[in-house]
């Protein structure tokens, strides 16, 4: 049985709030009247049937300036990455831009919902070195270009008995950024353990993203991963503002991926044993709820004696002490054996899974193959996942009260946290990285796949703070939208030896002569021109910097080839870092940044780490890094150094159409084109072609008779076949079905084709490519 729960309930939004007396108003004090819970007795419990929408009552802060509503912005820390170059004046320069957004700028810059990156573009550039002046030209940029005025308040007060009732409605956004800044610009008090910090910026971060109401983690996950990321950005750089939009941000985003998460993400503890019940009772700002059967909505982590986080958990210092041999999963599969067992699945494929016209790709993967998935990524867990959190019922609405009881928050070791967050890392930059094919002129690098790894990058922060039984939900969340992501771009192949691992270790700028203006500063100049320019009456949708290859396949075969010393790859990071801040694409300097910190703290990693099935990982070492910032820099240029910046890849790189019309490298114009396992031929017909008495890449899937619902088995004594054999398991004894896979030549598929595509009129097609905005997908 999977140790999550399996179908999502309502009743989880039906929740009352449970933050004590010092998380009450405290700033500001005038609009904000005292609660129940803030007096000294404890709110009832709400009704666990659903109450219809209150009737919107005139909010007493609407008469409040933006300063006074939305609260002033700290100055940032250094961050993760260190600050090199950042000095004093860049410092407070950095902290009027966040707090001009902050207080004037809505998440959204358009109407369809694509994300304000201001903050993050700052921040990021902050973190790599950026002076006062070009902090100064990256906001005007973004001013200009991608971004629209708050939006006003709407006649409701949003408050901790009432917070659930707007959830996934954008136009409170203004009114729940007010709500999470007063809660977190409250420091606890005793009784609470965080009693002493400046602010509540983790307990609230508990509740409200961790505490199981709402779906507010799944939310902050939904949108490409931004309001995870915003957060990160707060919590990394100790600017509590940014924290506050994170949290507001996700509360107004579609829950759109809970298909990939049981019914309560995470799950609430369970009820308190007598003892707490007294000891709470004691403490008349607590109140607890009903709902949910047997569970207790809260997410404070003292209520059930949980501890929280220790001073002490370094992800750097836990990060260099772990042994640099071959990493073997404490429990289930690797991350790097379950994307070869994915690649492995026929109906994970491109054309199977999703299809090409899919629109948004991932919604449609997920309503076709969310079970699938999940399945595959339950193989990825802790140790003890199974009993820490109980066994469920088959409606999958309330928990055994014994293994809850017994189960709850037995939390995994700090040092199995940091290897999980550590496989992460190196998962996310071989996805982003490797799924370009080798042999062509041009590096594509899927633009969605790049937000799993400049996401990545936050995990280690948010685990340093949060309590440790709260942990592996933000691990298992990122894991699960990661793989997801790359099953709906077509499942590209992993092309680590031929794209990754032959990229060079020692990326070199053009032979260019250095501008005298910035990069920015000229994509400040271009956009002014085109603005001057246009004689259309209806604006065009923002969107981020862009411009094609042209003049730029200059002699990337030539690049490719390029042998240089592996003890270079140290010189190399600061002509990557000072170029990576000047380039105008807003998601740029946070991939290399996530790069750089990977780099720093896993670059010396031999080969072989992540040995695993998958082709490649035998050879891959910690250089993986700074190559793959080096194919960011061939794919989008280096601008900072004169080059015409390039743009992201939308083109869903799992399939051949998204090839065919790219130029080869010389030599390579009439090999194969490493197609995609994607095609027309019957499932039947792909496995009676593989190869009879071959030997097995891997070891097969196990499946049930059932084609929709498969049960992948871990271990050795798998079956090498060349077609499907029913055989019976040494194991259970059941008949079970399975499948061997052989070798194949190079360049051919390891597959056959799995499904007719839906014909698709070229012109109509060519209309989707230009035409389609995936930032819309984002959001859709």
């Amino acid at each position: 049985m999977a140790p999550f729960p399996t179908r999502r309930s309502s009743a989880n939004n039906q929740q009352s709030s449970l933050l004590p007396t010092a998380h009450t108003p405290a700033y500001p004090p005038a609009p904000y009247p005292p609660s129940s819970s803030a007096s000294g007795s404890p709110s009832p419990s709400p009704s666990p049937s659903p109450s219809p929408r209150r009737t919107p009552s005139p909010s007493p802060i609407s008469t409040l300036s933006p300063m006074q509503l939305f609260g002033p912005v700290q100055s940032p820390s250094a961050g993760v990455s260190g600050g090199l170059g950042r000095t004093a004046k860049s410092t407070e320069t950095v902290r009027q831009l966040l707090e001009d957004n902050h207080l004037n700028r809505h998440t959204f810059f358009n109407e369809d919902g694509f994300h304000n990156h201001a903050a993050h573009h700052l921040l990021a550039s902050y973190a790599l070195g950026a002076g006062p002046s070009l902090l100064k030209e990256i906001y005007e940029l973004h001013t200009k270009q991608a971004s629209k005025p708050m939006l006003p308040l709407q006649p409701a007060t949003i408050n901790e008995t009432n917070w659930l009732e707007f959830l996934g409605e954008e136009q409170y956004y203004p009114n729940y950024l007010a709500f999470f800044h007063r809660l977190i610009s409250a420091p606890p008090t005793a009784p609470s353990p965080y009693a002493g910090q400046k602010s509540s910026v983790v307990p609230v971060v508990e509740k409200y993203l961790l505490g199981g109401q709402g779906d507010m983690l799944v939310r902050a996950v939904s949108g490409a991963i931004h309001g995870l990321i915003n957060i990160g950005f707060g919590i990394e750089f100790g600017v509590d503002a940014i924290v506050a939009e994170g949290l507001a941000q996700s509360a107004v985003t579609d829950a759109r991926l809970t298909s990939l998460f049981p019914s309560a993400w995470p799950p609430m503890p369970p009820r308190p044993s007598q003892f707490q019940s007294t000891l709470s009772s004691a403490f008349s700002s607590f109140k607890f709820g009903g709902g949910m059967g047997k569970r207790v909505a809260s997410s404070v982590p003292f209520l059930s004696g949980l501890p929280i986080a220790s001073p002490t958990d370094s992800f750097a210092n836990t990060a260099a002490s772990l042994p640099r041999e071959r990493r073997i999963p404490r429990a289930g599969l690797g991350g790097f054996t379950i994307l070869d067992r994915i690649l492995h699945d026929p109906y994970l494929a491109a054309g199977k899974a999703g299809r090409m016209d899919d629109f948004p790709k991932l919604d449609k993967v997920l309503e076709r193959e969310s079970q699938r998935i999940v399945k595959w990524c339950e193989e990825w867990r802790f140790e003890g996942d199974e009993k820490a959190r109980g066994e469920w019922d088959e409606d999958g609405e309330r928990e055994r009260a014994r293994a809850a009881s017994e189960g709850f928050g037995k939390s995994p070791s700090w040092e199995e946290c940091v290897e999980k967050c550590e496989e992460l890392i190196w998962m996310a930059t071989v996805i982003y990285a490797a799924s370009s094919r080798p042999g062509y002129k041009s590096v594509k690098l899927d633009f969605f796949l790049m937000h799993g790894l400049t996401s990545v990058l936050f995990l280690p922060s948010i685990l340093q703070v949060i309590s440790p039984h709260l942990r592996p939900y933000v691990l298992h969340s990122h894991f699960r939208v990661l793989v997801g992501y790359w099953i709906s771009r077509g499942r590209p192949d992993l092309h680590i030896r031929d794209t990754l691992m032959s990229a060079t270790s020692t990326p070199l700028p053009p032979n260019l002569t250095p501008s005298t203006t910035s990069a920015i500063s000229t994509a400040l100049s271009q956009l002014a021109e085109k603005q001057t320019s246009t004689t259309s009456d209806e604006p065009e949708s923002p969107k981020t910097p862009q411009a094609g290859n042209d003049g730029r396949l200059r002699d990337l075969h030539e690049e490719s080839e390029k042998t240089e010393p592996e003890s270079d790859v140290e010189s190399a990071w600061p002509r990557i870092l000072a170029s990576a801040v000047d380039h105008p694409d807003d998601h740029f300097a946070k991939v290399i940044r996530s790069l750089a910190f990977a780099a720093a703290h896993f670059g010396h990693s031999p080969k072989g780490l992540y040995h695993s099935a998958l082709p490649g990982t035998e050879i891959m070492d910690g250089t993986i890094f700074v190559r793959a910032a080096g194919l960011t820099f061939r794919s989008l240029g280096w601008a900072h150094e004169g080059e015409t910046p390039g743009e992201w890849d939308r083109s869903v790189l799992g399939y051949d159409e998204a090839w065919e019309s790219e130029p080869r490298l010389p030599g390579f114009e009439d090999k194969g084109k490493g197609r995609a396992r994607s095609g027309t031929e019957t499932e039947e017909t792909y496995l009676n072609s593989q190869h009879p008495g071959s030997r097995a890449r891997s070891p097969p899937i196990i499946v049930s008779p059932s084609p929709m619902n498969p049960t992948p088995v871990a271990g050795e004594g798998w079956y090498q076949s060349s077609t499907p054999e029913r055989v019976r398991s040494p194991e259970s004894g059941m008949v079970e079905t399975r499948i061997g896979f052989g070798d194949v030549e190079q360049g051919e598929s390891r597959y056959g084709e799995l499904r007719p595509r839906d014909e698709v009129d070229d012109d109509e097609r060519t209309r989707r490519e230009k035409e389609e905005d995936d930032e819309r997908e984002l959001m859709a």
